[in-house]
């Protein structure tokens, strides 16, 4: 480069040299040369800034580009950590959804729950205000009989029935009883229902030995409802001999109650000679219904199902461990 520039420099001296001597066809000629001289110059400072220029446009790209990346991978992050925030946001709302149902839920079982004790409550207090009279009724009669000395198997068989109301009156007001409470009822019914029947009705009763009845706890007239549909549906009007079976034995974690008889048999839907609503089985379905809400794990059941060769056969089981809490 420097040696460029001196050329051009020594020729703009003879250049003005041949000019003030008259030589003007070496100072043209050596003009020439300087203009070829600079239009090379020209040229290579042209491409010099040329290739600066585009040294520094490949390094502006190469930074745009890195500028670039990185703001997107900051907008994926924003992206991303939006996503992460309105995840949790709905998940949030997603649980407090469940919870505001799942209490307005348990509000709700609340209510109901407290309005059937209010109802139970009510009509626990109109059945004792309509039970006054009957006992009052009960109390007289029992005075009058200990005074009646003739006819003492008479005598006895109202005893038994004034008792037997009694009882009736008592299993009306509770929703529990032991089993021992509910086979001494049992038994006093049987004895009043079956005085019609003589010598053709035949009876029994099996209780497991193992099962402890004063405390063991059963739905107040869970057997007896069976039994009198038995005798008043099944036996009733029947010419040959009557049979009446019950059994109370242990079973696994519970025990099973048996009611079984030789009767016409149990037709879901089918009328019968004798008058009947259904009432009984209503009140046992409803009963166990209601207990069986409380009790998740273990479930009493009730079925009723062909005894054969012929009759009726219910079966009822009853867990160990039930809780009687409505």
């Amino acid at each position: 480069m420097l040696s460029v520039i001196y050329a051009d420099s020594r020729n703009q001296y003879l250049q003005q040299y041949y000019q003030q001597t008259g030589n003007y066809r070496e100072a043209y000629r050596l003009q020439q040369e300087n203009m070829a001289s600079n239009d090379s110059v020209r040229n290579d400072r042209m491409l010099s800034q040329i290739s600066e220029i585009e040294m520094r446009y490949r390094q502006d790209t190469t930074l745009l580009q890195r500028e670039i990346k990185i703001k997107e991978q900051q907008v994926s992050i924003e992206t991303n950590n939006l996503y992460n925030l309105l995840w949790a946001i709905g998940c949030l709302l997603l649980v407090a959804c469940l919870i505001f149902f799942f209490w307005l839920g348990r509000k709700k079982r609340e209510l109901l729950t407290q309005r059937y004790h209010e109802q139970l409550v009510r009509s626990h207090i109109e059945n004792l205000r309509s039970n006054v009279s009957p006992h009052f009724i009960f109390n007289v009669l029992g005075h009058e009989l200990q005074q009646f000395s003739e006819h003492e198997e008479v005598k006895n068989q109202l005893l038994r029935l004034i008792h037997y109301l009694r009882r009736s009156l008592k299993a009306t007001n509770c929703l529990v009883v032991s089993l021992k409470e509910e086979l001494l009822f049992v038994d006093e019914y049987i004895h009043l229902s079956t005085l019609s029947f003589g010598d053709t009705f035949r009876w029994s009763l099996e209780v497991d030995p193992t099962i402890d009845t004063d405390t063991f706890r059963v739905p107040s007239m869970i057997i007896q409802i069976p039994v009198e549909n038995a005798i008043k549906h099944g036996l009733s009007g029947l010419k040959e001999a009557k049979k009446l079976y019950i059994s109370v034995l242990r079973e696994t974690e519970g025990i099973r109650i048996r009611v079984c008889d030789n009767g016409r048999g149990y037709i879901p839907g089918q009328r019968t000679d004798t008058k009947g609503t259904g009432t009984g089985l209503k009140v046992i379905s409803q009963t166990i219904y209601l207990l069986n809400r409380r009790n998740k794990t273990a479930q009493m059941t009730f079925n009723i199902q062909g005894n054969s060769p012929a009759g009726t056969e219910v079966s009822i089981y009853i867990p160990t461990a039930y809780t009687y809490t409505l």
